[in-house]
């Protein structure tokens, strides 16, 4: 997230703020950050203008929410959308519905999956149709996470908890100037691992080289944006993307 310097300026306060009162409590509410840091009337509010940007901000930061910081009576659990076996030390998913953890989850459990194929996809659309495709999801063995429109810190812990079980990832996200984003970040973060990455580009193909696929995209882009779900495919398209 972008801040101008006077919010990067009054960030770094926050940081610091937020840092003094985690290490001396281990619950404490959003007013008790600014109060405790500048001990004035009113010092509570010098964040509030900017509470979700600096929020958003820390936990892309750090990689870890607020809320397993100490930070409490935030009112807010990220879910997270997905299709296909997944198994945690006290949960199990298998093949079927569409299935949901949370943020909270995915920093306290440690999750696997057995799928060989991780498909990585920005809609909830796309996430609905493939787990439509029961018999496809299980010949193929594949496990549908969805990205939801913002790569957050716990989908990219989600992500490296379950890339490694994996022999191939599909990234496939709208063409627009979001969805080229969300797919670059998504790749840095698989490529650190062994399996094989690919993107999905238009016209429905995909390719390995990352910057093969930017310069698709950007090109793309140019002609026409679209989402994902004005061109799907299909189960035999699906197919050929997973063959070698």
């Amino acid at each position: 997230m972008t801040l101008t310097f006077q919010k990067q300026l009054l960030f770094l306060h926050f940081l610091t703020a937020f840092y003094q009162i985690s290490m001396a409590e281990h619950h404490f509410d959003w007013k008790q950050i600014g109060a405790r840091y500048y001990r004035k009337i009113g010092g509570s509010k010098e964040f509030d203008s900017y509470k979700k940007e600096f929020i958003e901000s820390a936990e892309e930061l750090l990689e870890y929410p607020l809320h397993l910081l100490g930070l409490s009576s935030l009112g807010t659990i990220t879910p997270i959308y997905f299709t296909g076996p997944m198994q945690g030390v006290s949960v199990s998913y298998d093949y079927g519905p569409i299935h949901a953890t949370t943020d909270l989850a995915v920093f306290t459990e440690d999750f696997q999956t057995d799928a060989q194929v991780l498909w990585l996809v920005e809609n909830r659309g796309i996430l609905t149709r493939m787990a439509y495709e029961k018999n496809f999801l299980l010949d193929s063995k594949s496990l549908v996470l969805g990205i939801d429109g913002q790569l957050r810190s716990a989908h990219r812990r989600l992500i490296e908890q379950l890339v490694s079980n994996v022999k191939q990832v599909i990234i496939w996200t709208d063409v627009d100037e979001a969805g080229l984003i969300i797919a670059k970040d998504v790749g840095e973060t698989v490529q650190k691992y062994r399996s094989i990455t690919k993107w999905v580009v238009p016209p429905l193909e995909v390719v390995l080289d990352v910057e093969e696929f930017q310069s698709r995209y950007k090109k793309a882009i140019q002609v026409q944006k679209e989402e994902q779900e004005q061109e799907i495919g299909g189960v035999e398209r699906w197919k050929k993307w997973i063959s070698p």
